[in-house]
């Protein structure tokens, strides 16, 4: 997967645009190529696993929102969201899913930087979920 194949932000929006295809085209582009796949990898199961994981983060840190601890409750979910990048690449080892996939999680986990950056890779992976799901009805 090229690294800039889809980005949260259009470039030289100093992160104000959203990038207009990402929720449509590029999810879509992306569940396409996950579903593809063979038939014993990138299975529903499996990326709903990671999926649920980043959801569960994003639940957090909507509940800490405006406390005095979000700052280091922000930092805290996203060291877990790294770690997101660790399980799958052991998930690629066993042969579960593929290295798209594993590209695709590293490839957005290392465009977070803020809340916002983290609510739109999660909103970006429901997406993705969501076109799977069309392309691979049978999982």
């Amino acid at each position: 997967m090229d690294t800039k194949e889809f980005t949260f932000w259009k470039e030289g929006s100093d992160k104000k645009i959203l990038n207009a295809a990402l929720f449509s085209d590029t999810a879509d582009r992306l569940a396409k190529r996950f579903a593809a796949s063979g038939r014993n990898q990138n299975k529903l199961t499996q990326l709903r696993r990671f999926y649920d994981e980043v959801q569960r983060q994003q639940s957090l840190l909507q509940s800490t929102a405006g406390s005095t601890t979000a700052d280091s409750d922000f930092e805290n979910s996203l060291a877990y969201l790294h770690m997101l990048i660790a399980k799958a690449a052991y998930a690629q080892g066993r042969k579960l899913v593929t290295k798209d996939f594993v590209d695709f999680l590293r490839h957005g986990i290392q465009q977070v930087k803020s809340r916002e950056d983290f609510r739109v890779f999660s909103d970006f992976f429901e997406a993705v979920m969501a076109f799977y799901k069309v392309h691979r009805p049978s999982d």
